[in-house]
């Protein structure tokens, strides 16, 4: 896990200090290592270079002393083969193709071999040097048979291009600027500002996404105007000679599995082949040459990997130097956060070390400014802070990688709003059976059917009423939008009509939308800046691996949602793994927080800043009455939306914006 930046200049004059700066500001991301490659003299001469961190013996980039056209940067965390044989940049061995590169292929061993068959020859034990041997095998077409996370870019010397990628789901971030004369890329947004062709200009559309929405939308556009996301499943070629930049799509999901009945016997052999591929996943993911434990909640994602990994160390598999796999909690004493229960349950049944960690509001407070830095965008919601609070934990005891269950919920149905269309999916197909044994079966589910009986007529309207009576009841809704200046709402009501609630034709097409494109995005971000702020490798086996996601998105509906139980696949699955006790839990909390206490202590202090911060897309009329006065009436989303406000306005107080 690393942190990679790249300057290009059309007309060859990229600044050593611009560089320097640039990798300064993801040291956290690669503490270990710090490697330079210039490339000038009209593209003719390649130079590497070494920083003050770096491992091996290499002229000073302070000594360059041609103006460059192209300076690539890496800082490195040294997590597969600690040696300086796994220094970046790194080369091919007739050194005409170098790379930059953050992540794990987890299927390195298996890509090794292969490439060994076709005659190459490797040096180190690095799934980095597999990367780049594959690409100068398959070119571009490299990421067909790449698994696992990973963000890269390739100086190609015989072309004279730049080939970037980014993994399937975007566990691991890059985002990039291009005018006319400058091209940049890094790990995290901090990197580009003020450098090349970026300044910190506020872009006002993504700001609506972010306040109405929660998070940006699946555009390229970041909340700087001028930078851009590398979408995930993306990448791009930039011909440096030419200056002719190309981005595209390297990967599309398959398509996701249709309806069917459900059949008992049907549900046991896909339970089996999940927890086949459970295993394999969670196997890749612990091989590491440093110390490894895991984040757990005491939900049933995090308690899968935790048990799964320590059902493997008793089985006396080797993983590196690994000999126990300790446990990382957020816990709280307020009831309707607290999981201590159910994490010291499953800490229990799996004789781990288990270490907690209790947030308290004032530490927020402390840490906010440093929290909204880190995650490089505002970051929504306090459950954050609980995750920033277990990875800086784990960095105490020592940790340098941590199994998370990010993508559990997106994968296996953990959200109630899946309810919905999983109920109007089996009335649309005529699974009259199915409804009411699933009605039966709310009994077992998060929401009860008073819940579900609101959710299935929203369902119903929006699809059998005019658009116009659908769009008025959906105003009457977001009455807490009623806080936003009106201008601004005005400006930008269009993404609103255009970006809200959609339309799904099944639960599985849902799933896919939210896996792929929406929500686990937002989640890979703060799990990847919480985690890195601490220098840690996160690593997440229900998000990016891909047979474990693309046989779940096939598997049809009736087996994800049974008997009213979210999650049924992935619990059958686990049956005799994770204690029945977690297997039969009701209720889903996930790094939940007591957010409504902690704003009524903290707003009297977090005022003035919010105010000062947010006025410009506030309503005065709100500002007046105090925003929190005028959105507590709103209940829970009045909460959610005071905590958009905070935290937006904490991130424009660390950014200077």
């Amino acid at each position: 896990m690393c942190g990679i930046v790249g300057l290009a200049s059309r007309a060859g004059q990229v600044a050593v200090a611009d560089i320097l700066e640039m990798s300064h500001r993801v040291r956290h991301r690669g503490p270990d290592d710090e490697g330079y490659l210039a490339v000038s003299s009209g593209l003719q001469r390649v130079v590497e270079l070494a920083g003050a961190d770096s491992q091996v013996l290499l002229p000073r980039i302070e000594q360059l002393a041609d103006a460059a056209q192209l300076i690539l940067g890496h800082r490195r965390l040294a997590v597969l083969d600690l040696s300086t044989a796994g220094h970046q940049p790194m080369a091919t061995p007739s050194r005409d193709r170098w790379i930059v590169y953050n992540g794990e292929a987890y299927n390195y061993r298996a890509l090794r071999a292969e490439l060994q068959a076709a005659g190459y020859k490797f040096t180190s034990q690095t799934d980095t040097e597999v990367v780049l041997a594959a690409y100068d095998h398959w070119g571009v077409s490299c990421v067909d048979h790449l698994d696992g996370m990973w963000s890269f870019v390739v100086y190609d010397h015989r072309d004279r291009s730049l080939f970037g990628a980014r993994d399937r789901v975007g566990v691991k971030p890059m985002y990039y600027a291009v005018n006319g004369q400058s091209f940049s890329f890094a790990s995290e947004i901090k990197a580009l500002l003020d450098i090349g062709p970026t300044g910190r200009a506020l872009h006002t559309e993504a700001v609506f996404d972010l306040l109405v929405f929660g998070g940006l939308t699946s555009s390229q556009e970041d909340l700087f105007e001028g930078v851009l996301e590398l979408l995930p499943g993306h990448a791009f070629r930039l011909d440096l000679r030419t200056w002719r930049l190309d981005v595209w799509r390297h990967y599309r999901p398959p398509d996701v599995g249709a309806s069917e009945p459900y059949r008992a016997d049907r549900a046991r052999q896909l339970a089996e082949q999940t927890r086949v591929l459970l295993t394999e996943s969670v196997r890749q993911r612990m091989r590491a040459d440093v110390p490894l434990g895991s984040c757990l909640s005491g939900g049933i994602d995090s308690s899968t990997i935790a048990c799964l990994g320590a059902l493997m160390l008793r089985g006396n598999e080797t993983f590196g130097s690994l000999r126990e796999h300790r446990l990382f909690t957020a816990s709280y004493l307020e009831p309707e956060a607290d999981e201590r229960r159910w994490a010291g349950l499953v800490a229990e049944h799996v004789g781990a070390s288990w270490h907690q960690v209790y947030p308290q509001p004032r530490e927020l407070l402390d840490d906010l400014e440093d929290l909204a830095f880190c995650q490089d965008l505002p970051f929504m919601a306090p459950s954050q802070y609980s995750q920033y609070r277990v990875m800086r934990l784990a960095r105490e005891h020592g940790m340098t990688v941590l199994l998370d269950g990010q993508g559990g919920d997106e994968l296996f149905t953990g959200y109630s709003i899946f309810y919905e269309v999983f109920l109007y999916d089996l009335l649309t197909h005529w699974d009259l059976s199915g409804f009411v044994r699933e009605w039966c079966g709310l009994v077992n589910a998060p929401i009860g059917r008073g819940e579900a009986t609101v959710a299935l007529a929203k369902q119903i309207r929006r699809r059998i009423a005019p658009s116009g009576l659908v769009r008025a009841h959906r105003r009457r809704r977001t009455g807490v939008m009623g806080v936003l200046a009106t201008d601004f709402w005005r400006r930008h009501r269009d993404r609103w009509e255009l970006l809200g609630e959609r339309d799904f034709r099944s639960l599985n097409e849902m799933l896919l939308e939210l896996f792929t494109r929406q929500k686990l995005g937002h989640l890979m971000r703060y799990e990847d800046r919480n985690s890195m702020r601490f220098s840690i490798e996160s690593r997440t086996p229900l998000a990016d691996d891909r047979e474990l996601s693309e046989f779940t998105l096939s598997v049809p509906a009736v087996y994800k949602i049974h008997n009213g139980w979210s999650k049924a696949l992935l619990r059958a699955a686990m049956h005799g793994v994770v204690p029945n006790q977690i297997l039969t839990r009701r209720d889903k909390k996930g790094f939940a927080t007591p957010a409504r206490r902690w704003l009524d202590e903290l707003w009297p202090e977090l005022r003035p800043m919010v105010e000062r911060e947010v006025r410009e897309f506030v309503e005065p009329a709100a500002l007046r009455a105090g925003l929190w006065l005028s959105l507590s009436r709103f209940g829970q989303r009045g909460v959610e939306m005071m905590w958009r406000l905070i935290s937006f306005a904490a991130w424009r107080r660390a950014f200077r914006v």
